[in-house]
């Protein structure tokens, strides 16, 4: 708690979430700028992973979310031409690795990290996800889904 006391006392009120460290066990202390902040969360049943890297005054943020797994074409092949189909139509918001199906985001944000800040840019990066997983849920076979938890983050 001390870490965040210190970091709130500041007079010039610059700092950033690139400024402290949470372990998996809640202590919270300094971090070291040179590594990359990671995180994950689940929104919509969607598992989402996030890096953040310092650079220059700026934070690099790069967000994926695992929507599924295409199907193979023996599985569903309309299915599977349908969802690839919607891939291609996105200009770069849904990739597939054709077997994984994910919604991939990257964004340059001024540092230091405020919350707020990170805030808005996940918030803005799920609602372009919502109606993505909502069209593309239907032709993922039960198997295949988020939801199911089959697939990992």
């Amino acid at each position: 708690m001390e870490a965040v006391l210190e970091f709130l006392d500041r007079p010039d009120g610059d700092w950033g979430i690139e400024d402290i460290r949470v372990t998996r066990a809640g202590i919270i202390g300094r971090r070291e700028r040179g590594k990359p902040i990671r995180f994950s969360f689940r929104c919509f049943d969607v598992p989402v992973r996030a890096e953040a890297r310092l650079g220059d005054g700026t934070v690099d943020l790069e967000l994926a979310a695992v929507i599924g797994a295409v199907p193979f074409t023996a599985e569903a092949a309309d299915a599977r031409k349908r969802i690839l189909s919607r891939v291609r139509g996105q200009r770069g918001l849904l990739l597939t690795d054709g077997r994984n199906l994910c919604a991939y985001s990257r964004c340059r944000i001024e540092a230091p990290l405020r919350p707020d800040n990170l805030m808005t840019e996940l918030v803005c990066f799920m609602l372009d996800v919502k109606p993505e997983v909502e069209e593309l849920e239907p032709l993922l076979p039960a198997r295949h889904r988020a939801r199911s938890g089959s697939v990992a983050a």
